[in-house]
């Protein structure tokens, strides 16, 4: 199995640096078809020389995207899912530590879960994915992997969710309403260090919390009554 490794980034380079570097000392170059750098703003020369320097040293491609202004995590992972050709998509963040191959867990939980997605689920009261008085789980956007067909099946990530938080919420609803389980996947070589790229502040909780009506008013009490029966 050989997946589409797509890392989302707004212009944080070093994280890139180091996520590349870890990717090729732990990961076996057998599990991957490509990585897909996908930045959310224009190409800054250092970051297009940390991707130009870690291709030397790998066998699989590497794919630098950019935008030419920020337009939200939705929009970039989209782009960044789109560009990709594996039957496999991995989909991270430039935060996520890894320090071990973590792959062959996930090959394996993949096959053993085929109408699914992977990644670590909240089934809980997490503050905001009670939507209409019904706790909402989801796979935290941070780590989402399935086939391209279910990816495709379900659809991306709602664009209209700017420019960042609680998408991973709504598209959880999607992948539910399609019929396909949520399954959690986490792995100790695994590390979501979190709020790197936009901080965690008074202004993040009011986009957090407008993306939140947004997802009460696309998706009623009887549609998610009858999704999640």
């Amino acid at each position: 199995m050989k997946f589409s490794i797509i890392i989302t980034t707004l212009n944080k380079h070093r994280f890139v640096q180091q996520r590349l570097f870890e990717i090729y000392k732990y990961v076996p170059e057998e599990y991957i078809e490509e990585i897909i750098i996908t930045n959310d703003d224009a190409l800054s020369e250092e970051m297009e020389k940390v991707v130009s320097v870690q291709r030397y040293s790998s066998s699989y491609p590497i794919i630098l995207l950019g935008n030419p202004k920020p337009s939200s995590f939705s929009a970039n992972v989209n782009r960044g899912v789109d560009y990709s050709c594996g039957d496999t998509i991995l989909i991270t963040q430039d935060d996520v530590q890894i320090s071990g191959n973590f792959m062959t867990g996930l090959e394996i939980s993949l096959a053993n879960n085929l109408h699914s997605v992977l990644g670590r689920v909240l089934d809980f009261d997490t503050g905001w994915n009670n939507i209409h008085d019904r706790i909402i789980p989801y796979i935290e956007g941070w780590f989402i992997a399935c086939s391209r067909e279910i990816w495709d099946d379900i659809g991306g990530m709602d664009e209209e969710i700017v420019p960042y938080d609680a998408e991973d919420i709504e598209w959880s609803i999607r992948a539910k309403q399609s019929g396909y389980n949520l399954v959690n996947y986490t792995s100790c070589y695994l590390r979501h260090i979190g709020g790197q790229t936009i901080g965690m502040d008074e202004a993040r909780r009011v986009i957090t919390e407008k993306n939140i009506e947004y997802i009460r008013n696309k998706w009623s009490r009887e549609e998610l009554g009858e999704i999640y029966e």
